[in-house]
């Protein structure tokens, strides 16, 4: 960009400038007469300006109503009633004010049994839905992740003797049991994998591998059987009172007490964790550990929660369905292949 600066006799010299500025020329006897008839000074300023970027504002609305909605009792149209209100529990009744339009998006299983609750009031009352047998401290970290997608801190530098421990490892476990129930699978999947990495050692292995069976946590599932099948002695000595009460809990549970020693002392070789980006054959994902079948079936936008059987089946159907399906040249899916 260029500045001048001029200092003109009279308005005959700043036309002539201003006609040169814009292209117009002026007539030869003209230019002559008017650059000989006066002194003409000039000062030249040029002027770099950096080119700057058009500045947009940080756009907000979208990421922080959630945020905004959350404990909101003005614009809330549902209420649950969470914990047991007796003096010898540790948790307390708690209200909850939330809103169906955020259920319905992040929780449907909550809006389920909003709905459900609704077909039986009145038009116009807002439901109360009273969960007694839920921990509302879990309730609660559930809600504030449906609605703000935060998820819960676990500082742990102790140990399975340590109080502060044992009280995260029972938090952990307790929001796994919610999030399971009412469907949050996102958070159960990272509260899964917070177990794995933050206290899966010999002492909890057992109860680990009874809560994951029962959850269908197929991840923890794994890891708590390796964790045996790598240490089993340690798996057996390193035990309190509640890591012996899973123990006793496992033996009776003939089923997967049985998967276990299978799984174990079988001689076969343990799944593997395959990093190529080869889908496989049927065959090939029977020996694909849950990673490795999470991976692919998140690649193709299919769920990923659940236990073994059910990531595999749900792997397998998926090869089924990609071998009999044909696209077109925009990868639209045409018909079936005829068999």
């Amino acid at each position: 960009m260029e500045y001048h600066i001029h200092n003109f006799a009279d308005r005959e010299e700043r036309e002539y400038l201003r006609r040169q500025r814009f292209g117009r020329k002026l007539p030869t006897d003209k230019l002559e007469s008017t650059n000989t008839a006066k002194k003409i000074e000039v000062l030249g300023v040029e002027l770099q300006v950096a080119n700057r970027s058009t500045w947009f504002p940080r756009l907000t609305h979208c990421d922080n109503i959630g945020t905004e909605l959350y404990r909101s009792t003005e614009t809330s149209d549902v209420t649950f009633i969470v914990g047991t209100p007796t003096s010898t529990s540790n948790s307390m009744e708690k209200e909850f004010m939330v809103h169906k339009c955020i259920l319905a998006l992040r929780a449907r299983d909550l809006y389920e049994l909003v709905i459900t609750e609704e077909e039986s009031l009145s038009s116009g009352i807002t439901p109360e839905i009273i969960l007694n047998d839920v921990d509302e401290s879990s309730f609660d970290v559930m809600m504030e992740f449906i609605y703000t997608g935060k998820v819960p801190s676990f500082n742990t530098t102790g140990s399975s003797g340590d109080g502060r421990y044992n009280e995260y490892y029972d938090t952990a476990t307790s929001i796994l049991t919610t999030a399971n129930r009412f469907g949050v699978m996102e958070l159960k999947l990272y509260i899964e994998s917070i177990l794995i990495e933050k206290f899966l050692i010999p002492s909890t292995a057992a109860g680990l591998l009874l809560l994951a069976d029962s959850h269908s946590c197929g991840l923890l599932k794994e890891s708590s059987m390796n964790a045996y099948m790598v240490d089993s002695e340690a798996f057996m000595n390193d035990m309190d009172s509640n890591s012996n009460k899973n123990w006793k809990e496992l033996q009776e549970s003939t089923t997967l007490l049985t998967e276990l020693l299978v799984y174990t002392n079988s001689g076969r070789k343990r799944y593997s964790y395959v990093v190529d980006d080869g889908d496989g054959t049927s065959d090939d994902a029977d020996n694909f550990d849950i990673t490795s079948l999470r991976e692919r079936l998140q690649m193709v936008d299919l769920d990923v929660d659940g236990s073994r059987e059910m990531l595999l089946e749900r792997w397998k159907n998926h090869l089924h369905s990609s071998s009999t399906t044909t696209t077109d040249v925009a990868g639209r899916p045409l018909s079936p292949r005829s068999s």
